[in-house]
């Protein structure tokens, strides 16, 4: 530990490997984590296949997440992909991996943009974790999987990082079909729709997230459609923000905001006038004034 914290990760890799063939797990760690650093996760990994060809393996596989991030920070994927699949095989019968080393997988599969083995994995994990849960409980195996925002949030960037839209759409119906409370989908919608923005492809899924919204009888949320109206905007598909700006409460300033300028550049300055008389804020009408300035005289 002394030579891992003062940087000397070669020497502090040389004093582990000296330890005995089974090491106690502090100095496993240890080794891991110093030949990780020092872009050998290779190494590591092959540290724990010799102990796992020994009998089991359930601490080995605790270091798994130590592993995949040195090979990412190298941009190994084929590497790390490799890693996951045989902590799959060393846990095979055991039912869900453990937390860490999904999440990790789940972080792999996005940064080497495989979206498809993305969605595979989010679904098997949860009925894994499921059947998991119903044998310590005692129950039946009809037991619907538990929704698990970050993994869901996680198989929805990678979606859209590769611009998968039928990816897209299967992990928001699997998630609708677990029956989570009403706050948690519309927290999904919502990083979905950032993720979205941040990805320039807001307009074309907006209709999606709103047939998801109607399919679990549940209302948007404000900040939702202030997100999509303004990324519609922005895009320039009006109609489309006005629409939008019409599913939300009148005396929301942003929304109205979103509705006049659209309004303005449509040209239907009636309209605009309307929603400025039921949101007459500084605010909405400057946003008004400001289109009108820009049109070409």
């Amino acid at each position: 530990e002394p030579c891992s914290a003062q940087g000397g990760n070669e020497a502090a890799a040389r004093a582990a490997r000296e330890a005995a063939d089974s090491p106690p797990a502090p100095i496993l760690a240890g080794l891991i984590e110093a030949l990780a650093r020092q872009g050998r996760p290779d190494l590591g990994m092959r540290r724990l296949e010799e102990l796992a060809e020994r009998g089991p393996v359930d601490p080995p596989l605790a270091l798994i997440p130590s592993i995949i991030h040195g090979h990412g920070k190298q941009r190994q994927w084929v590497e790390a992909l490799r890693v996951l699949a045989t902590a799959g095989e060393w846990w095979a019968g055991g039912g869900a991996l453990p937390r860490e080393v999904y999440m990790s997988m789940l972080r792999t599969l996005r940064a080497s943009g495989r979206s498809v083995e993305a969605v595979d994995l989010h679904k098997e994990w949860l009925d894994k974790r499921s059947a998991t849960e119903a044998a310590e409980a005692g129950a039946g195996s009809g037991r619907k999987p538990r929704f698990d925002l970050p993994g869901a949030v996680l198989t929805v960037q990678t979606c859209v990082d590769v611009d998968d839209s039928d990816g897209l759409r299967a992990v928001l119906r699997h998630v609708r079909d677990l029956g989570p409370t009403s706050s948690s989908l519309r927290e999904l919608w919502l990083r979905t729709l950032r993720a979205l923005v941040d990805s320039r492809g807001a307009v074309e899924h907006v209709p999606t997230l709103l047939d998801e919204h109607r399919s679990a009888g549940v209302e948007p949320q404000a900040a939702f459609l202030r997100l999509a109206a303004q990324a519609c905007l922005s895009a320039g598909a009006w109609e489309q923000a006005l629409e939008l700006c019409g599913l939300g409460a009148d005396d929301n300033e942003e929304l109205a905001e979103v509705a006049v300028r659209a309004h303005v550049l449509l040209g239907d300055d009636a309209e605009a006038a309307e929603v400025l008389s039921r949101a007459p804020r500084p605010r909405v009408l400057m946003a008004g004034l400001a289109e009108v300035a820009r049109r070409p005289t």
